[in-house]
């Protein structure tokens, strides 16, 4: 896609910037300036992503006095993400703020009013809805091919030793539930994409390992809908891989998604040698048509995180809703504190 001429300001020069906003930005915008407290930080990133010219300021006020975006996009930890948001609006700029949106149902509510009052949009990162598989599993469940959406099951782990994770200091450990306080948005967003309203119905979390700043190791969720569609949440930072995993159980078939895979298979039409031959064939078939679109997207570097950006880039030319709104970022936040709340340590 053709670079357009929107200006877009990055806030914060972590890990997240540098390896999936800054290369999804740079084939949708202009990249204008990163801003950082940590000065050499920001320096250090503008070189390695190959931004030349580009500006570096230490806050967003003193990047707008001197320079303009029409979108800032805030890749600091959750802590900060309500205050620059608001900062950002309050300049003027439409927003692209990483998940979660924030850390608190009050915070999101001051947000929504400052979305509202300064007539800008404001997207979250949601970004695994734009997985290529996530995207075609909603279309084969439109296309009626699952029959009824009976529930999810969604896993979420992430590996042991990351660096991240073993570094005492790092914000993860500063927020309410570790390391899950950050992860859980991802399958909670995925399950109210699939499913709609949900109200949690247990929450219970495990700790093995011996790393004290670690507050638990696995967390099990179970939420339902109204119609009694179940959504059921299995995480753990004590894996020795990372893995993502949503399963949907249709009255007709199961499909299974990953970011790069999808599979479903059919109720079983008998146990004959025959039907299962039928049944791996047609599952080998779904695979291999899922990894098409992944490999071409790998190839010209369309991530989920620059279809999400480029849909976001649309809805600001036109009149139609912000994708990954304010109010579905809301949502999250939410159930997030309702599962704290219910949560019990065994």
């Amino acid at each position: 896609m053709k670079q357009s001429a929107l200006k877009v300001a990055i806030v914060g020069a972590g890990y997240i910037a540098q390896k999936s906003h800054i290369p999804a930005w740079k084939k949708l915008a202009k990249v204008v300036a990163i801003v950082d407290t940590d000065i050499e930080k920001a320096k250090r990133l503008a070189k390695f992503s190959g931004i030349a010219p580009i500006h570096v300021y230490p806050t967003l006020e003193e990047f707008f006095l001197k320079q303009r975006a029409d979108i800032v996009d805030i890749c600091t930890p959750p802590m900060t993400h309500a205050s620059l948001a608001i900062e950002a609006m309050k300049l003027g700029a439409h927003v692209v703020v990483e998940k979660p949106l924030c850390l608190s149902l009050k915070e999101a509510e001051r947000i929504s009013t400052v979305v509202e009052q300064e007539k800008v949009k404001l997207c979250v990162c949601h970004d695994y809805l734009f997985w290529p598989t996530t995207i075609k599993a909603k279309r084969i469940l439109q296309e009626g091919k699952l029959g009824q959406l009976n529930g999810l099951l969604i896993k979420h782990f992430e590996w042991k030793n990351d660096p991240r994770l073993l570094n005492k200091d790092f914000w993860y450990h500063k927020l309410q539930g570790g390391i899950f306080g950050h992860i859980l948005a991802h399958p909670l967003y995925i399950a109210l994409d699939f499913l709609g309203e949900l109200n949690v119905t247990n929450a219970i979390a495990l700790k093995q390992s011996n790393r004290e700043w670690i507050p638990f190791d696995w967390l099990f969720i179970s939420l339902k809908t109204k119609n009694e569609q179940f959504a059921n949440i299995m995480m753990s930072c004590n894996s020795p891989r990372g893995h993502i995993e949503v399963n949907l159980f249709g009255e007709k078939q199961i499909l299974h998604i990953s970011n790069f895979l999808l599979a479903y298979k059919e109720e079983s039409k008998g146990n004959s040698t025959l039907s299962s031959i039928r049944e791996t064939l047609h599952m080998s078939s779904s695979i291999a048509f899922s990894l098409i679109p992944r490999l071409v997207n790998r190839l010209y570097g369309y991530s989920s995180h620059y279809l999400l950006f480029k849909k976001f880039i649309e809805t600001i030319y036109d009149i139609s809703p912000p994708v990954c709104s304010v109010k579905e970022g809301k949502k999250v936040i939410e159930l997030q504190e309702e599962i704290f709340r219910k949560l019990q340590v065994i």
